[in-house]
């Protein structure tokens, strides 16, 4: 990849090693990136399209409904370059988080809006190498194999994974935990300023502090570092920036420039939600879930579960291990889930299931809805759990177990047999639920599920207030739940 130093300039990209079997190759075109639950055309930004075989011969290329293909010999290696259109991308995609982003000194490449991967070739291992203006450095997940040069384990990885170059962003190493671990790498941007001192200082501390709640969750080693790429944009760009996108071994955050950045505890959560999901549903996932279907545009009957339990198990994380109090931790998951969930339900039923099949479609109306039943379903189980006296485990014990399982599934976690895992799982028949609330359309019994917080909901007035009558003896849960361990 060659990448100018005038951000206006295409991106050039040569794919070589292209190994032609049954006189085609094809190369896809992605309909989506996984994680943002919307489709995305990125092929039309790829122009001037190229190919070339033996000794430079000139190749046929032909629109097919994969994308593109290539026509030459029955086992000729072939060549290919063609250029991508950063400017029109970033203007013209919906979703901010998945375009290539490209200013004076600074670029952050987008794999999903960049490249293109030949059928039959996404399990293998790719190498990627930059030509970058004199200076400029680069910052990424993927392995470094030499100068400016890097190795995606597949083909996924490599459009999954974001790559930052250039000179206009700082970095700073978070050492890992106590327990062990990988270092965590952040990296920020701030367009149009050169300090960056105030947004570096106060994104690390947050990642952090996210790093060490993390810990508390028991997860399965990724094997590398995490990266932190955190965009600050001035408000001229006239668009919904979204707030971030995760990736195998990294997560990329965005938001206008905000003068008064200061730390807070949603920062902290924040990150640390999308830190997990680099394990849900990266790692673990059902089989609508999974990246090979959602890199199709395919819909998912399970974003109450990607998006709602991980921020649920996000929360348990910031009590468990110190970074927040309970009282803390109680106060933010209400006040993040209760309104959108009693306020933002959609006019007509509709079960969780179907409702994640339409935001799977990008029609992203009730997606605060969404997530927050998903959070509060994830609650509610875990205070059945607490309350079931022929159960030892809770939420993060059946997370954990999910795990397993998954090394028994390689292709995704069978969501049609969902509520019968959970009770396999966690010795606790919770099918009822499942079927009323989740794939039935009947809403769910919110003052029930924060009444065992000691809470209670003022629907006329849209706020949360303390039950005074139970918030003594509603205690023992709430420490059981979220308090440090």
């Amino acid at each position: 990849m060659t990448v100018p130093a005038d951000p206006s300039t295409p991106l050039t990209v040569v794919i070589s090693g292209l190994r032609v079997l049954h006189q085609r190759v094809e190369l896809c075109r992605h309909w989506g990136a996984v994680g943002a639950y919307a489709p995305s055309d990125f092929g039309r930004f790829h122009h001037d399209i190229r190919a070339s075989g033996a000794r430079g011969r000139p190749l046929d290329v032909w629109a097919s409904e994969q994308g593109f293909s290539v026509t030459a010999s029955d086992g000729e290696d072939v060549a290919l370059t063609y250029e991508v259109d950063t400017l029109a991308g970033e203007r013209e995609l919906d979703d901010f988080m998945v375009s290539t982003h490209r200013r004076v000194g600074y670029a952050l490449i987008s794999g999903y809006a960049t490249y293109v991967v030949a059928e039959g070739s996404e399990d293998r291992p790719h190498r990627v190498c930059f030509d970058l203006p004199a200076e400029w450095r680069i910052e990424t997940a993927l392995r470094a194999d030499g100068p400016s040069c890097f190795v995606a384990s597949s083909g996924f990885e490599l459009l999954d994974e974001p790559v930052v170059a250039g000179t206009a962003f700082h970095t700073r190493r978070v050492e890992p935990i106590e327990t062990g671990g990988e270092s965590t790498f952040v990296h920020v941007y701030v367009e149009g300023s050169s300090e960056h001192t105030t947004q570096l200082d106060i994104i690390t501390a947050a990642t952090a502090d996210a790093v060490r709640a993390l810990s508390a969750l028991d997860l399965p080693p990724l094997g590398r570092p995490m990266h932190v790429f955190y965009e600050h944009f001035s408000h001229d760009l006239g668009r919904d920036l979204g707030w971030a996108l995760e990736h195998g071994a990294s997560m990329h955050g965005a938001s206008f420039v905000d003068e008064n950045l200061e730390p807070r505890a949603t920062l902290t959560y924040h990150v640390a939600h999308h830190l997990l999901h680099a394990w849900t549903p990266r790692r673990l996932y059902t089989t609508d879930l999974a990246p090979a279907h959602l890199l199709r545009g395919g819909e998912s009957e399970f974003i109450w579960f990607a998006e709602g339990w991980v921020q649920y198990l996000t929360f348990v994380a910031l009590g468990r291990s110190g970074v927040l109090s309970v009282d803390q931790v109680v106060n933010m998951l209400s006040r993040r889930f209760l309104r959108a969930a009693v306020h933002g339900r959609p006019d007509e039923p509709i079960s969780m299931m179907a409702l994640s099949r339409v935001l799977s479609r990008g029609e992203h109306e009730h997606w605060f809805y969404g997530f927050s039943v998903g959070a509060l379903l994830a609650l509610w189980l875990d205070v059945r759990l607490a309350r079931d006296p022929n159960v030892e485990v809770d939420m993060v014990e059946v997370h954990r177990r999910l795990f397993e399982a998954m090394e028994r599934s390689p292709g995704g976690l069978d969501g049609s047999r969902f509520p019968e895992l959970f009770a396999e799982l966690s010795g606790h028949d919770a099918s009822e639920i499942f079927a009323r609330y989740v794939s039935g359309d009947e809403p769910l019994p919110v003052d029930d599920i924060i009444g065992a917080l000691g809470l209670g909901w003022d629907r006329e007035n849209r706020s949360m207030y303390p039950d005074r009558s139970t918030i003594v003896e509603t205690e023992p849960m709430r420490t059981r739940l979220f308090g440090a361990r």
